[in-house]
């Protein structure tokens, strides 16, 4: 913790933003825990967050013109891309597609580690700001956040500004860009509410914003159309994980000429997605390419990323000594985490101390050859926050979604478990809590 958080815990209980203790707790109980106020990052932190995730996503952005010569096609390869995902990924690829990222960051007692690198404009979080209302309706925080100069940003916003500036870029000054919400057809229609918001959140800022499927979207007389609108911007809700086939993709061809033929601005292009995803993690870890990395790169990927491994790369570099891949994870069961490549929100993410010995033989045999990473573990310094129902002190493990945005510091989500909580993966299917971060 910082001193920023440690004096807010001092303040008395029915200031601090929880319950009053006379209050019924009777819906507390029968609710799961929450955060019950945000966190705090002094200047210092989020000057060194901002300087390192800037860094990183950007020597990862790199890594295809230093390893394959800017080949997306044999650099797809190295990532166990399928042949449509590298197509998607190579027509959608655009130079100066401005940054956007949500690495998920554990604290620990030696700095912060980036678990994942989440690059896409489907990422979850950009309008956390609402907590912050929520948090400010409590004079008691409004006063400890105003007394200090803090701020909660606004990270659609953020984002907002920088689709209107790509926008005036590319000739839409003083006009209002009109933005197409677009998701596969099969997730907008298990999902249309995500989508729906993202657009609403968008019309909010000045835009003309529409939600819909990528199989209501057509090209004519020089651009892409949705119901009568003309399309600048298309805001990916589908992932590079939905494009495994060609029949995935071809749900997708109107749009992916449009970008091919520069009619709409995509945010994000999937080469982004997949420059960032867990297997470019392993091939930054891999110290047989350390060679293309500067001295101070090399510092930075020992000081954030916690080491990452291929299991479809036949063996294994841990430590400088090649390893078989199955053995060495049997053997280090306790301290390795298996995930799959390219799926999201913790699906499949499975922590080895937390399954018995067989299971984790099981999963791992059969992610041999696949498209997964191993990971070290990394363990979170737990964070104090008081319990609705006691007003006691409780230690809570926190997932921090740090936003890129631009070349700014855009912001933080964080998702939280209380310690005690069973399983390991910190995500809002494992039941996590959400709440903000007021910053200095």
């Amino acid at each position: 913790m910082n001193t920023i958080t440690e004096d807010f815990l001092r303040l008395p209980l029915r200031r601090a933003g929880t319950p009053r203790r006379d209050r019924p707790v009777a819906r507390a109980r029968r609710a799961a825990p929450r955060l019950t106020r945000p966190v705090f990052l002094d200047a210092g932190q989020v000057e060194r967050l901002h300087r390192d995730i800037a860094a990183l996503y950007d020597l990862l952005m790199a890594l295809p013109e230093r390893l394959t010569g800017g080949d997306l096609t044999r650099y797809g390869a190295l990532l166990g891309l399928t042949g449509p995902q590298i197509e998607a990924a190579r027509r959608t690829a655009r130079p100066g597609t401005p940054r956007l990222a949500r690495p998920d960051v554990y604290w620990t007692e030696d700095g912060f580690r980036v678990l994942e690198m989440n690059a896409t404009s489907a990422l979850g979080g950009v309008g956390i700001s609402w907590q912050a209302r929520l948090h400010l309706a409590d004079p008691a925080v409004r006063a400890f956040v105003d007394a200090r100069g803090l701020r909660c940003l606004d990270t659609m916003s953020l984002l907002a500004d920088e689709v209107r500036a790509c926008c005036e870029r590319r000739g839409h000054a003083g006009t209002l860009p009109v933005v197409a919400v677009v998701d596969s057809p099969a997730g907008y229609d298990a999902d249309p509410a995500s989508s729906e918001f993202v657009a609403m959140m968008y019309a909010e800022r000045g835009f003309t914003a529409r939600a819909a499927d990528a199989g209501r979207l057509r090209r004519r007389d020089g651009g892409l159309w949705l119901d009568g609108l003309r399309v600048d911007v298309v805001h990916r809700m589908f992932l590079l994980e939905e494009l495994v086939s060609e029949s995935d993709a071809a749900a997708f061809e109107e749009v992916f000429r449009a970008q091919e033929a520069d009619e709409v601005l995509m945010m994000l292009p999937l080469d982004v997605e997949a420059l960032c995803g867990k297997s470019a993690l392993a091939v930054l870890s891999d110290q047989r390419h350390r060679a293309v990395l500067s001295e101070e790169e090399r510092a930075l990927v020992d000081r954030v990323l916690p080491w990452t491994g291929s299991m479809d790369a036949g063996k294994l570099l841990v430590d400088g000594e090649e390893v078989d891949p199955l053995d060495h994870c049997l053997a280090h069961r306790e301290d390795l985490v298996l995930k799959p490549s390219w799926m999201h929100g913790g699906i499949g993410v499975l922590p080895g101390w937390t399954v018995p010995e067989r299971e984790w033989r099981e999963r791992v045999t059969a992610a041999l050859g696949g498209p997964y990473v191993v990971q070290r573990r990394v363990v979170p310094a737990p964070e104090l926050f008081r319990s609705e129902e006691t007003g006691a002190l409780e230690p809570w493990v926190l997932n921090w979604g740090v936003f890129l945005v631009g070349d700014a510091f855009g912001g933080v989500q964080v998702r939280g478990l209380r310690a005690d909580a069973p399983g390991a993966v910190v995500s809002q299917g494992d039941g996590a809590s959400l709440s903000c971060c007021f910053s200095a």
